[in-house]
């Protein structure tokens, strides 16, 4: 069996053991449970209300919920990732862990892909299942279901890579508490780029703050492909009801789709940053 596959799925055995994936499963459900009641009762109030475009308003109702819900989503899928692999690598060095494995007939590499593959198909699964998970409430109390929901979930996940390849990087080269802080900066940083671009635009000139934010985008394109799954996520008719194509960029959704220039800067993103971390943790001092 291949040292990566052995990696893998002892790396699985000990996520699925940790009492913080454990807490936040726990968690999620209680807030899925929280959002399926708060749901039934708005909806329960309109009901009772009996307008006369009940039906269009449900319908509404469930397309502002669904990106809400998959805001949501996009935080907890984030927070997730950033909780379980900041120390991916750097805590098992510093507990001593991978001074009793690197000796073994294991090249390196193989350690850093197989943890790095773990944790993408657990957050993958988490990430996939959340999400569904909300639309089904959605879907079940208002029957809205997006037309975009295959390409928002790809987006969704693509932004979990993202943060994941820098963690990995981040991991392989730094102290775990630097890591996780700095990856949680550049995370919190953008959103708020995006905040003051929506500013200038109102205000005047955006030219410089533009330039920033497109600075903090390629550093963490996690922001940039959350716009873009807002994006699939809504109907053109809630788009220009609300007037997203005379103010893009805000903090929470996006009126555009991902740029070809930008997809192809956060394929490879996805793929170098991970590359290196294996680069770096080949040659690191244990």
């Amino acid at each position: 069996m291949p040292g990566w596959v052995v990696i893998a799925r002892f790396t699985l055995k000990e996520i699925v053991r940790r009492r913080i994936f454990v807490a936040v499963v726990i968690l999620t459900l209680l807030l899925l449970g929280l959002f399926t009641l708060l749901l039934s009762a708005l909806v329960e109030n309109l009901q009772r209300v009996q307008p006369a475009d009940l039906s269009l308003l449900l319908l509404g109702v469930g397309a502002l919920m669904a990106v809400l819900a998959s805001w949501s989503v996009y935080l907890q899928s984030s927070l997730m990732t950033l909780l379980l692999t900041a120390g991916m690598l750097s805590g098992e060095i510093e507990a001593g862990t991978l001074v009793v494995i690197v000796p073994k007939p294991l090249h390196r590499v193989e350690i850093v892909f197989g943890k790095w593959l773990a944790y993408a198909l657990v957050l993958g699964g988490y990430t996939a299942l959340l999400e569904l998970g909300f639309l089904g409430v959605i879907y079940w109390k208002t029957g809205y279901w997006p037309e975009g929901v295959a390409p928002a979930l790809g987006l969704l996940e693509l932004g979990m890579l993202s943060l994941l390849a820098l963690l990995t990087l981040g991991s392989a080269s730094l102290p775990t508490l630097a890591n996780g802080a700095m990856a949680a900066l550049l995370f919190l940083a953008t959103p708020i780029a995006s905040f003051a671009q929506v500013v200038t635009q109102i205000t005047g000139e955006s030219t410089t703050v533009e330039r920033i934010r497109t600075v903090f985008e390629l550093l963490m394109p996690a922001d940039a492909l959350w716009h873009a799954a807002s994006a699939a996520l809504l109907p053109p008719a809630a788009q220009d009801l609300i007037g997203l194509h005379q103010v893009q960029h805000l903090p929470i959704v996006g009126a555009e789709a991902l740029t070809p220039a930008m997809a192809l800067w956060v394929a490879l993103y996805i793929v170098v940053l991970p590359v290196v971390g294996m680069l770096r943790f080949a040659h690191r001092d244990l």
